[in-house]
């Protein structure tokens, strides 16, 4: 089609392909085999898919409108499981390749893949805060954060369900040579200074690291610095207590979310010592489950359900069937809500 045919792009329902015509049906939701014979979770329907300018390059822009940079947004560790990240394939491998800096796009919600249910978690979250017209700011710790992907995400959610309202992100990863990264997007999305914070390093139950942990953090850091198109890090890993790492940057007593994605550290960490601590202050978990070992998800069952949270989601790595269709999942995904946190102002 003429570049000059369409006032504005949209993107269909499937991401297969960009019209000039608007979508019958935003709230069509479709998985990976193609399937529209199902509802989009209602969370969404609480909010409006993304219509803007695209902008030049290296920057893009998802569903939500978080301004992300394409060279860590597509690294080739999502696109080599396109199926498990289909979100992310569907904006890099089409909607990339058809619109051009300065086009009209309007965007449509997500596939259903692993991802799409952490943004029905970070999406209630932030919804749940607006709708209580909290006083305090919205809260969200993210450990095993990357570029900060969920924090940007929460900040694009409240832009439109809360957009005067204050809000702290601390952001944590063991590559301390994704500050820079975090600093841009943070200025490429508008964020207001002080308000999103990096912390290089780990988060344990003791506060810790062994050597064995020591190491593995290393080599995490190596890794995920070119996963990230990060510069590689030549400082050692050191870690703190969740408890430390909230008071030493003096958050609000009540935490909207916390999302946990720390290759395997979630089982060492969330023990039932911590899920005890956390339980007074922290209304939601989000957590990437990277074993199948089944002693180590029930050990994560028994911390959450032995202090009274509520499960939300738990699919296991692999193709597992969900409210939504069949879905693959490169890691394995749990969340939990904690009724006895309603009372956190």
């Amino acid at each position: 089609m003429p570049r000059s045919s369409c006032a504005t792009y949209h993107v269909s329902s499937d991401w297969s392909h960009v019209s000039c015509l608007p979508l019958p049906d935003y709230g069509a939701a479709f998985n990976k085999a193609g399937s529209a014979t199902m509802r989009h979770h209602p969370v969404f329907s609480e909010y409006t898919p993304w219509l803007g300018t695209w902008p030049s390059t290296p920057l893009g822009v998802d569903f939500l409108g978080f301004r992300f940079e394409f060279k860590s947004y597509c690294n080739w560790a999502y696109m080599i499981q396109s199926a498990a990240y289909a979100i992310r394939a569907g904006l890099c491998s089409m909607l990339a390749r058809r619109v051009q800096p300065g086009d009209q796009v309007q965007m449509s919600w997500p596939l259903i893949s692993e991802e799409y249910f952490e943004y029905i978690d970070i999406m209630t979250a932030v919804l749940e805060f607006a709708n209580a017209q909290r006083r305090r700011p919205f809260v969200l710790v993210e450990l095993g954060a990357g570029y900060g992907h969920w924090s940007f995400t929460a900040l694009a959610a409240l832009r439109q369900k809360a957009p005067r309202a204050q809000y702290q992100m601390v952001l944590v990863d063991v590559l301390d040579t994704l500050e820079p990264v975090v600093a841009r997007l943070a200025t490429a999305n508008n964020a207001r200074g002080g308000s999103i914070h990096f912390h290089a390093g780990a988060v344990t139950d003791s506060g810790n690291l062994s050597r064995a942990q020591q190491k593995n953090a290393q080599r995490n850091a190596r890794t995920y610095a070119g996963v990230w198109k990060a510069a590689r890090s030549n400082v050692s890993v050191t870690a703190l207590t969740l408890d430390e790492l909230l008071a030493q940057y003096s958050l609000p007593h009540c935490i909207d979310l916390l999302d946990v994605d720390i290759q395997g550290g979630e089982f060492g960490l969330l023990s039932e010592r911590t899920v005890r601590a956390i339980t007074p202050r922290v209304r939601r978990v989000h957590i990437g489950l990277h074993s199948t070992k089944r002693e180590a998800i029930d050990a994560l069952v028994r911390a959450f359900g032995g202090s009274g949270w509520n499960k939300g989601w738990h699919f296991d790595k692999g193709v597992g069937a969900t409210p939504f269709g069949s879905v693959r999942f490169a890691d394995g995904v749990m969340s939990w809500q904690n009724p006895n946190a309603t009372w956190c102002a």
